[in-house]
């Protein structure tokens, strides 16, 4: 963390812990500087280009309360309680875009943005190339034995869940892959199971009705109608359905070049717009867990609003991908060219990173 009015290093180190990614790192850098404001008893103006920071912080001085967040709940409810208690107005966020010359900005505030946020960039590597090496090889050590010790255990759970999966009836069951698909990726191992057409009970008018319904301003109807576009899509070169959870459907949408709607907010609600009608520059990675809220809630809107009985499912295996604890979805008409090339990117996604809690999902597929 960088100073712009002292023009000095404020906070500077390594991220803690195992779990080592940029939200994080850049979480800490916020903390430390509302850490700051608050032990100097100063007004302070934290610039920065993370995206999940400003919003987090947002949400948080605008609701003057804790905030619920999906990723990372310690290090937020550290900032949480440091900012309310520090006086109204005294802690103020904003975002600039990264990665760019001063030299070349329109405005001599941007490139005062621009030289600020890319001296505070060359601040972090610099101070990463410093790591001295004993730290980088305890660092290495630890991880090896954390993901030695995780991949036990990933082992014995799946092998647990296999068991009792085993043991429970389904009754719903109409047919099991054949043999000859065994070496397919894991999502296409699944029994097919019947109930995957519930898109068909849409009524004519849906459009309409879905217009007059309070879920429209959470989700427009150029969002719900690009999802329903693609599940069509899907029913059309669809076999059979299988049970899919959100995670799957998360790599599924990103294979086939889904466009994604952009995670937005009015100050008093957040709301999913069509990434076409608002600015290019509110566009930012949405991470994983974001991407599976979005897709929970839209069916279970969809499903109160048209009462379709989608069938939820809970508790599904996802051992073979590296992936716990057993995981929620929906079952669905999918296409095997579509389950195929997702499990392919949620193999490569988990590869050298099982997902074990919530905070793993804090990152872009």
């Amino acid at each position: 963390m960088v100073s712009a009015t002292h023009r000095a290093v404020l906070s500077s180190g390594p991220v803690p812990g195992l779990q080592q990614n940029v939200d994080r790192a850049e979480l800490i850098a916020a903390f430390a500087a509302v850490n700051w404001t608050w032990e100097q008893g100063v007004s302070a103006v934290l610039w920065t280009d993370s995206a999940y920071v400003v919003t987090g912080l947002a949400a948080i001085l605008d609701a003057g309360s804790a905030v619920e967040h999906d990723t990372n709940e310690d290090l937020w409810g550290d900032i949480t309680e440091r900012l309310l208690v520090m006086p109204a107005g005294s802690f103020r966020v904003q975002h600039v875009a990264s990665h760019r010359d001063p030299a070349l900005q329109e405005s001599d505030f941007h490139a005062w943005t621009a030289q600020w946020n890319g001296w505070a960039d060359r601040q972090a590597r610099r101070a990463l190339r410093s790591l001295p090496a004993a730290f980088l090889e305890c660092q290495k050590a630890l991880e090896e034995s954390f993901f030695a010790s995780e991949r036990l255990v990933d082992l014995f759970c799946a092998f647990h869940l296999d068991f009792a999966q085993q043991n429970v009836p389904h009754n719903d069951i109409e047919g099991s892959i054949d043999d000859g698909e065994s070496l397919q990726p894991p999502a296409l191992q699944r029994p097919i199971v019947a109930g995957g057409d519930w898109i068909d009970g849409l009524p004519l008018a849906w459009h309409a009705q879905w217009q007059q319904s309070d879920w429209s301003r959470v989700f427009p109807l150029a969002v719900l109608q690009r999802m329903v576009d693609w599940l069509q899509n899907e029913r059309v070169s669809a076999v059979d359905s299988h049970s899919i959870s959100w995670l799957e459907l998360t790599a599924m949408l990103e294979v086939t070049n889904f466009v994604h709607p952009v995670l937005t907010s009015d100050g008093a609600q957040n709301f999913w717009e069509d990434p076409f009608r608002i600015s290019a520059h509110l566009h930012r990675p949405l991470t994983v867990a974001a991407r599976i809220r979005f897709l929970r809630d839209l069916f279970r809107a969809l499903d109160g609003c048209f009462e379709l009985d989608i069938p939820f499912v809970n508790k599904l295996n996802l051992a073979s991908f590296k992936i716990h604890p057993p995981q929620n979805g929906i079952i669905m008409l999918l296409s095997s060219s579509t389950m195929r090339a997702g499990a392919n990117l949620l193999s490569s996604f988990t590869l050298h990173r099982p997902i074990r809690t919530s905070n793993d999902l804090a990152r872009p597929l």
